[in-house]
């Protein structure tokens, strides 16, 4: 039978061993003091950066998020834009900065052509024929409290302006075969 003995001298720690226990130590104290900060603000509450409207909710009451992952989508009420869709025969009369009246639910709102996409979207129907369209971004003026956003909205480009021109209703103009 073999006996071992306990010895005080095997349980203690050179100058190096000391060192290395140290340096394993270092990225378990990080670590913890991370995951101390994560919880402060965990518990500290979440707060968006701007204001808006929650279109998208992915986190839900009581559930685990995680790190870097999207918990809801904001939009924005104060910067809203409309997309239209232009064919290359609109696409000729639209620029930039062109003015356009956007209405929706009923309401009109002033709109500002910023954006003319430099790519056509190709889009095939039923008979298989293809077309090309281009979007524009619209950005509204001044948008309000009654403004709905994801719906659909008309929108009318200004292409055109005239002045001193007379104007009656089409039902007083009579026309012939002639």
């Amino acid at each position: 039978m073999v006996t071992v003995r306990y010895t005080p001298q095997k349980a203690v720690l050179d100058g190096v061993g000391k060192a290395q226990l140290s340096a394993q130590a270092v990225p378990n104290r990080v670590a913890l003091e991370a995951a101390a900060a994560d919880l402060e603000k965990a518990q500290a509450g979440v707060k968006a950066p701007i204001s808006g409207v929650i279109t998208a909710l992915e986190a839900m009451e009581g559930g685990m998020v995680s790190q870097y992952a999207p918990m809801c989508t904001i939009e924005s009420l104060t910067n809203v834009n409309v997309v239209v869709s232009l064919s290359r025969y609109d696409l000729e009369r639209v620029t930039e900065g062109q003015q356009a009246v956007v209405t929706s639910l009923g309401k009109e709102y002033a709109g500002t052509v910023t954006k003319i996409d430099a790519m056509a979207t190709m889009n095939t129907d039923a008979s298989g024929t293809a077309t090309g369209y281009v979007n524009a971004t619209v950005s509204l003026n001044q948008p309000d409290g009654n403004i709905r956003l994801g719906i659909e909205a008309n929108v009318d480009l200004l292409t055109g302006k005239a002045t001193g021109v007379v104007v009656v209703p089409i039902s007083a103009v009579n026309t012939d075969v002639e």
